[in-house]
């Protein structure tokens, strides 16, 4: 790994990676230049580096600190660039494929991003950041199967690696979607275990980040996805009620800075119980989104204002399905 960090989704500490590879002796002003986007102070470092690839064209090393003092200052593509020929002269130095992963994964170009991954992960088969970047790939391209095989590969090589655990959870949520309760048994069951081993992976997840803000919403998705039962006849569907609930005031969820920064879109739909006082309780998962746009919506969820339901006269809780699309334009 690198001696700085390149993604909001994982640092890059002295401890790992890059203190195990090989590097060329490195010259004072490369030196000044690494110590400096350590200090944060990229734009600093730029001018170094800038002037060390014009004076050596094949300094792979300066190529590469380009290219991560480059994504740290948002310039990805000027990034992705540098980082293809610092790759381009030393194709050995797995660091190198995975910032230049992570600078794709933010352009949206994701075979490429996972590719560059895949090459990380075989030129260092003990660093965890390139597990979860193929495991992120192939959550934004629909294959939740292969998501919980990397994420738990990376989880497996760093066991404290939190957004592992968030991101296999949110893929065993969504390798299913809420069936009727006629359906096959054997299904049912294989839903209900895969719900109980998202729970699992949620508690494991909110005891590594003890002071995530998002804390008290994951805490109650894990006793939603514990006790989730197909039947709970505690709650009516809106085909059993004879007044529908009628919503008064439903908010949007704002966008995260992470999720436009790695340009994710899509829909996050969730399953809640609007109850008899007016409340939103028990709100499951059905279908989520990285990059805090689950959260994003839980929260825009809790805030729904309505009138509940009635059958017979009398106020009564319902079951509804709620969906929030994220668009960027």
């Amino acid at each position: 790994m690198l001696t700085v960090t390149v993604s909001i989704f994982f640092v890059f500490s002295p401890s790992h990676g890059i203190s195990k590879t090989t590097l060329p002796q490195q010259s004072q002003e490369l030196k000044n230049a690494v110590q400096l986007i350590q200090e944060n102070r990229c734009e600093d470092a730029l001018k170094i580096l800038v002037e060390l690839t014009q004076k050596d064209p094949n300094d792979s090393q300066a190529w590469f600190y380009l290219g991560v003092a480059s994504v740290k200052t948002m310039r990805v593509k000027v990034g992705a660039n540098a980082l293809r020929k610092s790759i381009d002269l030393d194709s050995s130095f797995a660091p190198a494929h995975t910032v230049l992963s992570d600078a794709l994964l933010q352009l949206g170009a994701l075979p490429e991003a996972a590719r560059e991954a895949e090459q990380a992960s075989q030129l260092d088969p003990i660093a965890p950041e390139p597990y979860y970047q193929l495991a992120f790939a192939r959550f934004r391209q629909g294959s939740m199967e292969d998501t919980v095989h990397y994420a738990e590969l990376a989880s497996s090589t760093k066991p404290d690696f939190a957004p592992a655990y968030l991101l296999k959870a949110q893929a065993l949520i969504g390798l299913y979607r809420i069936i009727g309760s006629s359906a096959d048994e054997v299904l049912k069951e294989k839903i209900v275990s895969r719900y109980r081993q998202a729970a699992d992976t949620l508690a494991k997840y909110i005891e590594l980040v003890p002071e995530s803000e998002d804390r008290s919403f994951w805490t109650q998705e894990i006793e939603v996805l514990r006790n989730f039962s197909f039947t709970d006849n505690s709650t009516l569907t809106t085909r059993e009620v004879d007044t529908k609930v009628r919503i008064i005031a439903k908010p949007e969820p704002m966008y995260s800075e992470e999720a436009r920064r790695y340009q994710v879109v899509g829909r996050v739909t969730l399953r809640a119980t609007f109850d008899v006082d007016g409340t939103i309780k028990n709100v499951l998962v059905v279908q989520a989104l990285p990059c805090g746009l689950t959260e994003k919506a839980m929260k825009a969820a809790q805030k729904i204002q309505f009138n509940p339901a009635t059958s017979k006269g009398v106020s009564v809780p319902t079951i509804m399905q709620l969906e929030y699309n994220f668009n960027l334009y």
